[in-house]
């Protein structure tokens, strides 16, 4: 009876062990997967854990699509401005600092990447990224610096709600039409009004127009009129707290531009119609321009 008790003991015994080295090996196996997983962008409040002297993963997020941002590190958070390029003027909050790279970003306004953080004899300093097409600098990330493996981060621009600027005016444009054969010019005055509506990178323009042109006995178009809306859409470019927006329509006899510039205020610039018409009575060939301006008006809302 003693010898089967022993026996069952060393049973036991011989049972929690291999129960133990199992669990070892699991545990082991399960570090050492872990250990070769990369390390991927992980999303942090205001903190970026890099290695110096090194390439360190980075994911940027929202910013303008298929446009450059600019990355700008440093060591004391301090008011300073970019002093070149098409953002000189921009304020930043890194004081002195320097751009390390320039990322250029998707269709989705993104960028998963690597930046080189340079060495220093400091154990932490601070990240700010620019978007150069808007000029926008995002928020100040804290850079702490590893000595091992470096983290790797998520710098995300600020969301701002976009809201739509609609501007409306009158327009006025004045020139001459010239016929080939027989040859004669006639004026061509243009008169009406236009809405241009901006949302984001593109602009809505509606065209309400009407055209003179000559006036009667003049041999050409003898005073001939023609009334029409036209709807299209122009190219729109932000800069620190500038517009401007410029495009046109062109139809198989006329073309219509747009050059316009100024702020959350008003737009002001010029309009331009090119008229080009063959060949009955020859060719009829002019241009008419005029100085506008369109003043915003959903202000406030």
């Amino acid at each position: 009876m003693r010898a089967i008790l022993s026996k069952n003991r060393a049973n036991i015994s011989l049972g929690i062990l291999c129960v133990f080295l199992i669990s070892l090996f699991i545990l082991s196996s399960c570090t050492q997967y872990k250990a070769t997983v990369p390390a991927q962008p992980t999303e942090q409040e205001d903190t970026c854990v890099l290695l110096q002297n090194a390439q360190n993963p980075i994911w940027v997020k929202d910013a303008t699509p298929k446009k450059k941002v600019a990355v700008l590190t440093g060591l004391i958070k301090d008011r300073d401005t970019l002093k070149d390029g098409k953002c000189a003027g921009t304020e930043i909050g890194i004081n002195p600092h320097r751009k390390i790279i320039t990322l250029v970003m998707n269709a989705e306004g993104e960028k998963r990447g690597e930046i080189f953080i340079p060495p220093t004899t400091a154990n932490s300093g601070f990240m700010q990224m620019v978007d150069l097409a808007t000029c926008k600098a995002g928020d100040i990330k804290e850079i702490v610096y590893a000595e091992g493996n470096g983290d790797s981060c998520i710098y995300s621009f600020p969301q701002v709600e976009d809201v739509a600027m609609t501007y409306s005016g009158q327009v006025s444009a004045t020139g001459t039409v010239f016929q080939s054969k027989p040859f004669c010019a006639s004026t061509l005055n243009i008169t009406g009004d236009a809405t241009i509506t901006i949302f984001g990178s593109v602009a809505q323009v509606v065209q309400n127009l009407t055209r003179v042109f000559g006036t009667p006995g003049d041999g050409c178009y003898s005073g001939f009129t023609d009334n029409f809306q036209s709807i299209y859409s122009l190219n729109v470019e932000k800069v620190n707290g500038s517009v401007s927006t410029e495009g046109g329509l062109k139809g198989p006899d006329d073309t219509y531009s747009w050059s316009l510039t100024g702020d959350e205020q008003s737009l002001s610039g010029s309009f331009i119609n090119d008229h080009h018409y063959c060949c009955r009575n020859g060719n009829h060939t002019g241009t008419a321009a005029g100085d506008v301006t369109l003043p915003r008006q959903n202000q406030g809302k």
